[in-house]
């Protein structure tokens, strides 16, 4: 009985706990595999980056060699005179045709030729130019304003004679005296590089790739600028002076990009090149990853659902069995018409309160009821009258028997017996003159029964269970002194008591009125 009774509550704990075994496993297998993905990530970013690294030191030295050759074609058809507008697009031709016929390179876009007021004199793609002022540009002012630089490398920057994404790579000019003449550049075409990324990452693994030059303002981006990247924002540029003083050649950092109400946390995959002083910064947002993360494991999560949907559809069909099985149980132990328990229960429950008199020593009584006159009582008013009698004098008996320990079961037909642990004599007769008066105060709420009154006879018995009288049945003896209140005028109670310890059976009933 008492298992039964916590059947429910242990499965649920058995659910409980399973489902916290399941979230706490999946929780740390998704911890690990954040943990992997955060460091698989760090190596995509810098893997990334010394790509990029190595695609724009290896653009950038292709075009160095290439102006270098036209710079040396220029400057010998400088020492012979002056040079026309078609002499100097004829010389970058040939120079861009030369370059291209000893080393195979699809990186390296046009050459042009600015002289020392920023004017464009020649181009490689074009026989004849139009005016273009060119002294704006990055590269320009600063061969211009720092003679002892051998080459610059410029900022992305949309062309101004292609209208494409382009960084340049500048070498100057110097007349036979040594003045200032002009400037060499060459386009390199962002998109052009950008195809060669692509053979060697997943453009899903990066968000952003960005190459500075000795600090200054971006020259290549992936993806694509959607607006100039000359003004970079000052946040980023002091990370990116940050990149230049780390003693890594590469490695990751984290930096934290305000965005419009939080700051978000970036991770950063850097590499350097010692030969134009290149940092290339490679860039994803842990937002981002994170939800990269989830659709990597999103398999793990619908695993995760589907079993704690089958654990709890499985725990479900056993706590609805237990709770049927609990409702049998009950019913089985219970009196279907008082609700009361039943002759079975009695006879489950009855040992086990022995044991405990015997073990605690203290005293155990019975009491056994009878309802005075009750066949006549179902003669005259008839049985569906005497079912609601039963029932009423039922819910009465249990209402005196109120601690949990106290026991109420229905005998049969119209009987009754209560056990009643831990009470003395004294209690056990208080609670037979209880009954006796709340039997007293039934009214039947019916039609033609006011006269019916219902009264009781109760038998008691009280002892100390022990080795010598355990085996003594005491509801038969509660059941003699209830035979003698019948036969003293009923309405009445009478006690027996146990004339001796050691026997029992040898004990005399003494009749106690009311």
């Amino acid at each position: 009985m008492y298992k039964t009774k916590h059947l429910s509550k242990i499965i649920k704990s058995s659910c409980v706990l399973t489902l916290l075994t399941i979230g706490l496993g999946a929780g740390i297998a998704l911890v690990k595999n954040w943990q992997l993905r955060i460091e698989t990530t760090k190596v995509q970013l810098i893997r990334g980056a010394e790509i990029v690294n190595m695609l724009v030191e290896q653009t950038l030295t292709d075009s160095e060699n290439s102006l270098l050759t036209t710079k040396h074609h220029l400057e010998n058809a400088q020492l012979k005179g002056e040079v026309s507008p078609k002499q100097a697009n004829d010389i970058l031709l040939v120079s861009k045709k030369e370059f291209n016929e000893r080393k195979i390179s699809n990186l390296l876009g046009s050459i042009v030729w600015i002289d020392a007021n920023g004017q464009l004199v020649a181009h490689s793609d074009h026989v004849t130019v139009k005016a273009t002022n060119f002294s704006d540009r990055f590269y320009f002012k600063d061969l211009r304003d720092h003679p002892d630089k051998q080459q610059s490398i410029g900022p992305l920057v949309v062309s101004r004679t292609t209208a494409e994404w382009v960084f340049h790579m500048a070498v100057p000019l110097y007349d036979k005296h040594g003045r200032f003449s002009g400037v060499i550049a060459q386009q390199l075409h962002e998109k052009d590089i950008v195809k060669e990324l692509k053979k060697y990452i997943n453009p899903t693994d990066i968000s952003q790739i960005l190459t500075h030059y000795n600090g200054s303002p971006v020259s290549f981006s992936y993806p694509l600028p959607e607006v100039l990247l000359e003004n970079s924002s000052n946040s980023q540029s002091e990370q990116v002076h940050d990149v230049y003083k780390l003693n890594e050649v590469r490695g990751t950092v984290v930096w934290h990009e305000a965005k419009q109400k939080f700051t978000s946390d970036v991770l950063v995959g850097f590499a350097k090149s010692p030969i134009f002083g290149l940092v290339t910064i490679a860039k994803l947002p842990v937002d981002l990853l994170f939800k990269i993360f989830l659709l990597e494991n999103i398999d793990i999560f619908v695993y995760l659902l589907i079993g704690v949907l089958i654990i709890l559809g499985a725990f479900f069909q056993v706590h609805k069995m237990s709770i049927d099985l609990l409702s049998e149980q009950s019913k089985a132990l219970h009196d279907p018409l008082t609700l009361l328990h039943n002759r079975r229960a009695l006879d489950e429950n009855y040992p086990l309160l022995q044991r405990e008199s015997m073990r605690s020593q203290h005293p155990l009584s019975v009491l056994f009821i009878d309802i005075d006159y009750f066949r006549r009582f179902n003669e005259k008013y008839g049985h569906e009258t005497g079912d609601l009698a039963l029932i009423a004098v039922a819910h009465s008996l249990s209402l005196c028997c109120r601690r949990p320990m106290d026991l109420i079961c229905r005998w049969g037909g119209e009987e009754f017996v209560a056990i009643l642990p831990q009470t003395n004599i004294c209690a056990a007769e208080k609670m037979a003159l209880d009954m006796i008066s709340a039997v007293q105060a039934i009214h039947l709420n019916l039609p033609d029964i006011d006269d019916a009154n219902i009264t009781v006879s109760i038998g008691c018995v009280t002892t100390i269970v022990n080795k010598s009288n355990q085996t003594d049945d005491l509801i038969d003896m509660a059941d003699k002194a209830m035979q003698m209140a019948k036969a003293r005028g009923r309405n009445q109670y009478a006690v027996f008591h146990l004339a001796s310890p050691i026997s029992s059976k040898q004990g005399a009933m003494l009749l106690s009125s009311i």
